[in-house]
């Protein structure tokens, strides 16, 4: 759901209504194995890894100083 409010923020209010909008996104996360279990388990921890994961998929961080690096470190070191 937090990756969807950042979508609509992205994009112009015409474009919210179209499919191939979203389809644009999707395809940038195509790679990410969303059956891997030790990664992505049934927790809410592991729905905040999915979401950086996903929002660093499709708006790759400019340099090492994006908070969502740091945020997603902090997850994975947590399990």
């Amino acid at each position: 759901m937090k990756l969807m409010v950042d979508v609509l923020e992205k994009t112009d209010e015409l474009s919210r209504y179209k499919s191939v909008t979203y389809e644009e996104y999707l395809k940038q996360v195509i790679n990410i194995d969303f059956e891997d279990l030790q990664r992505y388990a049934f927790t809410s921890r592991s729905a905040n890894v999915l979401y950086y994961d996903m929002s660093l998929s499709i708006w790759p961080a400019k340099d090492d100083k994006d908070i969502r690096i740091r945020k997603l470190k902090e997850l994975l070191e947590k399990s």
